[in-house]
């Protein structure tokens, strides 16, 4: 039998419905997480500034000598150490193109740091004035 619909997965989860269904008809009954529910382990939450990992940056970073030794000083301070610093060359028909001190869109990647060290290192380089708009920072997460 051949269950076929709209849903998530086409064929895949109809292949996986009718395999649970074949388990509950013989009477196997798997826990949901493994495990019957009174051996579990009890949750426990996850303080997320303890969330060790790299994180992706988007900073919008003023053109002007200093303002990444700034940046890395900052970084460094907080043994942040960084995997990639990618900054594209601003087009010519960009209106600020070639004037000192504009801003230039910068993205970095870290390497695993905890989420307390990196937002202090962005809090010191707003704070230092080396960048025109609040930072982006993301966690990547490894799978």
């Amino acid at each position: 039998m051949v269950l076929v619909g709209p849903g998530a997965g086409g064929n895949a989860t109809a292949s996986s419905v009718i395999a649970d269904i074949v388990d509950a008809a013989r009477g196997h009954r798997t826990p949901v997480f493994g495990l019957p529910v009174n051996e579990l382990m009890p949750y426990q939450k996850a303080e997320i500034q303890a969330h060790k990992g790299g994180y992706y940056v988007r900073l919008s970073v003023y053109d002007r000598p200093g303002a990444f030794a700034g940046i890395a000083k900052s970084m460094a301070d907080r043994d942040i150490s960084l995997e990639s610093i990618v900054q594209h060359r601003r087009s010519t028909d960009d209106d600020t193109a070639g004037h000192t001190g504009a801003p230039q869109p910068v993205v970095l990647i870290t390497y695993a740091t905890r989420e307390t060290e990196i937002r202090a290192a962005l809090a010191a380089i707003e704070a230092a004035g080396h960048i025109a708009e609040k930072p982006t920072m993301i966690r990547i997460e490894s799978l």
